[in-house]
């Protein structure tokens, strides 16, 4: 019986460990197709889809509950939200920062309670909202409000570079 414990926790611990590193090979895909760019994994927010298509982007196959797992991209040139997996990442929505009124906090809601999240203004009013990991590969953890204020303070930054 303890041999089948032991077999069982060894299987989640394995799953948990290929789950969590998913995201990091996502990654090297995304860097290969902007290598300058900075990427920190997300976690979509419930109003995530509904706020895309509002936005004139449709991205089936989204959790109506949040949590679906994205990697958030940005550099001087825009903010972006990639999707997929190692083999085939693609950009669900790319705006140039002259597209972006604000980058803010904000409370989430990514398949569980409210988290610090990053939230996105677009000018024509529509918001992104996203939950940041707590490392920028991935994790399960979700970010700390600290974590959430550096990323913010971060895409700030770059906004204010590439509008200059």
């Amino acid at each position: 019986m303890l041999l089948v414990a032991a077999g069982v926790v060894a299987l989640i611990c394995a799953g948990l460990w290929w789950w969590s590193r998913r995201s990091g090979t996502r990654q090297t895909a995304i860097s290969a197709a902007r290598p300058e760019w900075s990427l920190h994994e997300v976690w979509a927010d419930e109003s995530l889809q509904a706020s895309l298509a509002q936005h004139g982007v449709g991205e089936p196959g989204m959790r109506a509950s949040g949590g679906t797992r994205l990697t958030l991209a940005w550099s001087t040139s825009g903010v972006a939200l990639w999707r997929g997996n190692r083999r085939s990442p693609y950009e669900v929505v790319a705006l140039p920062w002259s597209a972006v009124a604000a980058v803010t906090g904000g409370v989430g809601y990514a398949a569980s309670s409210a988290r610090p999240a990053v939230v996105v203004q677009t000018v024509s009013g529509v918001e992104l909202v996203v939950v940041p990991a707590a490392r920028a590969t991935g994790g399960l953890l979700p970010a700390g409000g600290t974590q959430v204020e550096q990323l913010v303070t971060k895409l700030q930054e770059a906004r204010d570079q590439g509008l200059a």
